[in-house]
């Protein structure tokens, strides 16, 4: 006996997979760039700051250093703080701005130090 309350049950498709849809693709990409506009916005700011600080210019080494290292330290932090607004309302947004964030800590964490090692 079925109860008459309760919704019928489809069943699952063993092989179904989630759809994605170009509005998903261009939320992802939006996520992303926004995150890699912020974040070599911020790393652009933090070298200018530090070559003024450095030497009173806008030119310098500390800054120049700064600037190419800081996006493995922004980056994350932007995509989080993205990722954190975003999660509920626009999942595929944040899922590109986390990616932006991980490509960028990977990207400058590993190859600016191995490029300090070798």
């Amino acid at each position: 006996m079925t109860n008459p309350y309760e919704s019928p049950k489809t069943p699952i498709e063993p092989n179904a997979s989630p759809r994605i849809t170009a509005r998903a693709v261009g939320s992802f990409v939006l996520g992303a760039l926004l995150c890699a506009v912020i974040t070599f916005g911020l790393a652009a700011l933090a070298g200018m700051v530090v070559a003024l600080v450095e030497t009173g210019s806008y030119r310098g080494v500390g800054g120049m250093i700064v600037s190419m290292n800081a996006p493995g330290v922004i980056g994350p932090i932007c995509g989080g703080i993205l990722w954190a607004i975003n999660r509920r309302r626009n999942r595929p947004f944040a899922m590109g701005a986390v990616a932006f964030g991980v490509g960028a800590f990977l990207f400058v964490g590993g190859c600016l130090t191995l490029m300090k090692i070798g």
